[in-house]
């Protein structure tokens, strides 16, 4: 299994992994959180998916979410040393109680930690609402002011923003002249993030790190190609698709065949 092989080799070259991750890791800005969706086939391993925005803290154990809270505030601490009241922008347009759950559950860990904090969607509205947690937990979307550069929610000054929403809508102009830092970036959201970027600088770490550990990088890395301009409507374009997919697949099956895998 190439877990267990690229576990021995980790624990083999520890001080070389280490270096080698915190050489990438110096001047870095890493998000408040993050998560991947990742695939094991046994012979290989490799994420499908980056989520920048996570969701499913409900998930999370009670023993996990105790250690959470000790993260949490040195992160805060670290990167907003002077904030004190923190906002959490949700996706809107959901009524999934288990989303709400997992707000709730960042609500806690951040109100834990010893922050003053509220909920809001992005955009302008004028009205309060209220929505439930699976758990039965209810919480008040509040609308935010825009005070010069200031955000203001709930009668409070935001010092921190920690977005929970994806924002595959752009929502630039609402937040226009704003100083208030918000993490991860509105730049990270879906409006102008692509998985084909994702995979571009993903596939050269993955070739750094297998030659390090000196594992074939095919068990790492994620073999992809950019289809550009596709028209979902147009029978051309869904053909040049179609081919380009078979082109695709052909030219895996000889990898996967010189690499001695069925």
């Amino acid at each position: 299994m190439i877990q267990d092989r690229i576990h021995e080799k980790i624990v083999q070259n520890c001080e070389e992994v280490c270096s080698w991750f915190d050489r990438l890791s110096e001047e870095l800005p890493f998000p408040f959180y993050s998560s991947f969706d990742i695939r094991d086939s046994g012979f290989k391993l490799g994420p499908v998916d980056a989520n920048i925005f996570p969701a499913g803290f409900n998930n999370i154990c009670q023993q996990d979410k105790e250690s959470s809270e000790a993260l949490v505030k040195t992160y805060m601490e670290t990167a907003y040393p002077e904030a004190r009241h923190v906002l959490i922008l949700t996706e809107e347009h959901t009524k999934n109680a288990y989303y709400w759950e997992n707000v709730h559950t960042i609500m806690q860990l951040l109100s834990k930690a010893g922050y003053d904090t509220c909920v809001s969607f992005p955009g302008e509205r004028t009205e309060p609402i209220e929505v439930e947690s699976i758990s039965g937990f209810k919480m008040t979307i509040h609308p935010t002011e825009k005070n010069g550069k200031d955000l203001i929610v709930n009668g409070m000054k935001v010092d921190a923003v920690i977005s929970n929403n994806d924002f595959s809508q752009n929502y630039s102009g609402w937040l226009e002249g704003l100083s208030v830092p918000m993490n991860p970036p509105h730049d990270l959201g879906w409006h102008r993030r692509k998985k084909s970027d994702f995979f571009m600088v993903y596939n050269q770490l993955a070739e750094e790190f297998s030659r390090l550990l000196d594992v074939p990088s095919a068990c790492v890395t994620v073999k992809t190609e950019r289809f550009n301009h596709f028209d979902i409507s147009n029978e051309q374009s869904r053909d040049e698709l179609a081919q380009k997919t078979d082109q695709f697949i052909t030219v895996l099956q000889r990898e996967y065949q010189e690499l001695g895998i069925e």
